[in-house]
């Protein structure tokens, strides 16, 4: 498989007694029919490869009593009525439930019918649906895919919906990025406990795997259940003592409150996905950001043959044709829907770089926004007030104003903007030898707009979105670019097929080596990059700390300046395809002892290459180590490798320890 271009790993599926195994060539699934058919594996293949799940997953039921819930569950009997079949080409399974107590009595009346389907990026599409033939009263609590995940698990995102959302137009992009400590930590008692469910959990082991769930685009379905208003519902998670695990319960209703009850059929979507983890470590791949060289004025922005000569002798292969929101004020600008983007001259302009860029090597993309369609496009006048997104009901329209015009007002992907962005798409590929496409504003979005859902109700289009992707992989071909912006929606279906993800579009504050997100050294799936915003008054050498910082992530920077480029062309020209796993600053695998130096590392059975960095202004000493048992991979004799080094003002140092070598502790 190429180094950077992913491409599709459908599933296979098959039965061994009570077990359906679902497996491809980076995650297994597996449901147990003895169970309920609940899912009781969740494997990622070159992440630890062991199961994420410490108990089957369920739903359940409790029943209002004098002390705690009388709980009934899926995952106590048998399941019935199972098939196992394709549907367009994917492993489909279908099952029928019944709720039982923990003495194996059945909750009367009340049956379950779970399907799932298994896509090729690394996600299962879960429908439940409860149907619930009597009338069932005294429902304190409803259950649906509660999971209890492995320790191991040290971070987590989590996307609120838009009623907890601080932002008022509302993006539903994770807020802050929190730590778990394998209940040694009080924020594990309870790390959430919320009224709203949230869009999206994505929980992870920082560098070796992880897993998401989202809920299905039909948010609708999990409102008003068992009350006669909008029910309360509650989103739980937290270590679990007893079962040395995460609990992590999504539940459309839960409160020990009177008069509610169930009656009818209820129907619950929701997604969950595995990391396509690879093998070995994913090359970085310098990008040095838009092609415009703006700091030189709207006459000398369109980059010369020299700018791509310095590209290319950077290392530079990707770059992105970033041109919205008018900066110079000269009303020549790339507007979302417009096409042709550009006045003839400046057209040309922009063939002759195409032409450039490919003949170097480098390939360019068009930008896109998923949401954004400016008010001077075609299809504005006639389609925004279908298609605009809402959030809140008769809301105005959501314009996303720039300094001196507009980048776009949002649209829903629930709509036919999905179609006509992939005609926009597709227009401009077929005009011009663009070698993929560069997505910003990729992220699902809630929205209330009414004629969006045949239910008229709260949704958003995260699905929407995954088909545009998917799309998007499939129409630049095996060989070309998927390059996602991905600030603040991690996503896994999304990043198992990019072939680049920029994140970090925030001001940055103090430079240090831990002010990144998880979202930086993430899971090894795609290579990544972050955005270098440095304000105010700065050191003259904080960008190159920036670049080390992000370096021991395993991560570029984006960025046009020749510092930059020396520092890919230089710092980051090494191959670490020969290891298994890396680990960034503050993981507590690898340390430094002076204040202004920080570790990183990469390892295989054999061997290990350490980064040390000097961030300081001046020369200093300092002592590096490596926990040989966090390493794991056979490293665990060697308890504590380690060596001492003087660096140079902002030096970088690699040092390879070879485990044939290695000084064991114990000798």
């Amino acid at each position: 498989m190429s180094l950077f271009h992913s491409k599709p790993a459908p599933y296979t599926a098959r039965r061994d007694k009570d077990r359906i195994v679902v497996e491809n060539t980076y995650t297994r699934w597996v449901h147990d029919l003895a169970r309920g058919g609940e899912l009781t594996e969740a494997v990622v293949r070159f992440g630890r490869g062991t199961n994420l799940l410490v108990a089957p997953q369920c739903t359940g039921i409790g029943i209002r009593e004098s002390g705690p819930y009388h709980a009934y569950r899926s995952d106590r009997l048998r399941a019935t009525r199972v098939s196992l079949t394709e549907k367009q080409g994917d492993p489909c399974l279908r099952f029928t439930q019944c709720l039982a107590d923990s003495d194996g009595r059945r909750l009367k009346g009340v049956s379950v019918r779970h399907s799932v389907v298994y896509r090729p990026w690394g996600y299962a599409l879960h429908t439940v649906e409860l149907r619930v033939s009597r009338r069932v009263t005294d429902v304190a609590q409803v259950q649906v895919g509660t999971c209890i995940l492995n320790p191991a698990m040290d971070a987590y995102a989590l996307r609120p919906a838009t009623a907890e959302d601080g932002y008022p137009l509302g993006h539903n992009n994770v807020r802050t990025w929190r730590e778990l400590g394998g209940g040694r930590k009080r924020s594990d008692c309870p790390a959430e406990l919320r009224r709203h469910l949230p869009l999206s959990i994505l929980l992870l082991e920082r560098g070796v795997e992880g897993i998401e769930f989202a809920l299905g685009d039909a948010l609708g379905g999990w409102d008003g259940v068992g009350r006669a208003t909008p029910g309360w519902q509650q989103f739980y998670l937290a270590y679990r003592p007893d079962l040395d695990g995460y609990e992590v319960r999504f539940c459309p209703l839960d409160a020990n409150l009177p008069n509610q009850h169930l009656e009818g059929v209820y129907r619950f979507g929701f997604r969950m996905a595995l990391p396509h983890v690879r093998e070995r470590i994913v090359p970085l791949r310098p990008c040095t950001t838009g092609t415009f060289q703006n700091g030189r004025g709207f006459e000398n922005r369109w980059p010369t043959q020299a700018d791509i000569d310095a590209w290319r002798n950077a290392g530079v292969t990707l770059m992105r044709v970033h041109n919205d929101g008018d900066p110079f004020g000269t009303d020549v600008f790339w507007r979302d829907g417009v096409y042709p983007p550009y006045p003839p001259e400046e057209m040309a302009k922009l063939e002759t770089l195409l032409a450039r860029a490919n003949a170097a090597g480098i390939r360019l993309t068009p930008y896109f926004s998923t949401k954004q369609l400016h008010p001077e496009a075609p299809a504005f006048k006639r389609h925004a007030e279908d298609w605009r997104r809402m959030v809140e009901p008769d809301g105005a329209m959501i314009h996303n104003f720039a300094r001196r015009n507009e980048f776009g007002a949002q649209m829903c992907l629930k709509t036919k903007w999905l179609v006509q962005l992939k005609r926009n798409i597709d227009l401009v590929l077929r005009k011009h030898p663009f070698r993929g496409v560069y997505y910003d504003w990729c992220a699902g979005f809630e929205c209330c707009h009414p004629a969006h859902m045949p239910d008229g109700k709260r949704h958003w289009d995260q699905a929407g979105l995954q088909n545009l992707l998917e799309w998007s992989h499939d129409r630049v071909g095996p060989d070309g670019e998927v390059y996602l912006h991905l600030t603040g929606c991690p996503n896994l279906p999304a990043e198992n097929l990019a072939s680049l993800v920029l994140t970090e579009e925030q001001p940055l504050g103090l430079v240090s080596p831990e002010m990144f997100t998880p979202h930086v050294h993430f899971l090894n799936i795609a290579p990544r990059q972050i955005c270098s915003l440095l304000r105010g008054k700065r050191d003259k050498h904080d960008l190159r700390r920036v670049a080390l910082c992000a370096l021991l992530h395993h991560a570029g920077v984006s960025g046009t300046g020749r510092l930059i480029q020396a520092f890919h062309a230089k710092e980051a020209a090494f191959d670490p395809t020969p290891y298994r796993r890396h680990t960034a600053p503050g993981e507590g695998k690898g340390a430094s002892t002076h204040p202004k130096t920080a570790c990183a590392a990469y390892w295989n059975a054999r061997e290990a290459l350490v980064l040390v960095a000097n961030l300081a202004n001046e020369r200093v000493r300092t002592e590096w180590a490596l926990d040989g048992a966090a390493l794991g991979m056979g490293w665990a004799g060697h308890k504590r490798l380690a060596g001492r080094l003087t660096l140079k003002p902002l030096e970088l140092r690699r040092i390879r320890v070879s485990k044939s070598n290695a000084r064991r502790a114990n000798r």
